[in-house]
């Protein structure tokens, strides 16, 4: 993933940031209608990170350097509205915006991986302090989940359910999304599914395929450095993706390794 967005000197929220910026003449007719009549809506912040209004605080600041007097209205965004930052911005941006069906998918699948990762950050938070984990009685073995139940409690069912696409088309938004977080495919490709520009069966075309097994015995060929990064990649693809380890034992795990390469 790149470094958090920065507007200026704003520092824009994640969440925020999955969202496309105005361009060519929405923009302009943005920057045209607060030069006659300012800024209508104030930005919205929240621990200093912009929430909603990045087009707004770039037309203001286009403004000043053409020399016009322009306010830029702040507000500190509710926490005890019910909603999370995140799904705050989720639900400003996804309900607002005119997002075709592949948009979406991509969008709320991108969404939904920060949300996954704040989970684990208040998960771990509380361990730190003390908290144990629920302690549940034995149960009788619990009898295999029906197909359907598993796909929508899975990743891309929740993301079909929250997107309203089919589970096709949301496996490929989060193939895409996992891609993407793991470095794999460039970010600029899922920001141009969201913003149009791009179909998500195309970008989903960009994931590397990973390596088949071959039935047959083939000849040992040596291997590059390349091709055990590429392996190493994908594996910490799947991790990333996989709710039973957390991010902070990837990084443990990977931080032990490397304090052993060094020493060698």
């Amino acid at each position: 993933m790149s470094k958090q967005e920065k507007i200026f000197d704003y520092v824009i929220h994640p969440a925020a940031s999955v969202f496309p910026l105005l361009e060519g003449d929405r923009f302009k007719s943005l920057v045209d209608s607060i030069a006659e009549h300012g800024v209508q809506n104030p930005v919205v912040s929240h621990k200093g990170e912009v929430l909603d209004g990045r087009n707004r605080l770039r037309a203001v600041m286009q403004l000043r350097d053409e020399g016009h007097t322009v306010e830029l209205p702040f507000v500190e965004w509710d926490s005890k509205c019910g909603m999370s930052a995140t799904e705050w911005v989720a639900a400003q941006n996804l309900d607002r915006r005119h997002l075709s069906e592949d948009a979406y998918a991509a969008a709320a699948a991108a969404l939904n991986r920060i949300l996954r990762k704040e989970a684990k950050e208040r998960q771990a938070a509380g361990l730190k302090k003390g908290t144990k984990k629920p302690v549940g009685t034995k149960s009788s073995p619990r009898e295999k989940r029906d197909e359907k139940e598993k796909q929508a409690a899975s990743t891309a069912g929740k993301v079909a359910a929250k997107a309203g696409v089919s589970l096709h088309k949301a496996k490929q938004a989060v193939k895409l999304d996992q891609a993407v977080a793991a470095g794999v495919v460039s970010e600029e490709v899922q920001k141009d599914v969201i913003a149009g520009k791009k179909k998500l069966r195309d970008a989903v075309k960009q994931v590397p395929a990973k390596p088949k097994a071959s039935s047959k015995p083939a000849k040992k060929k040596k291997r590059t450095a390349g091709d055990v990064l590429d392996e190493l990649r994908f594996l910490l693809q799947e991790l990333l993706a996989c709710d039973q380890v957390s991010k902070q034992q990837i990084v443990d795990e990977l931080t032990t390794w490397i304090e052993r390469a060094q020493t060698r």
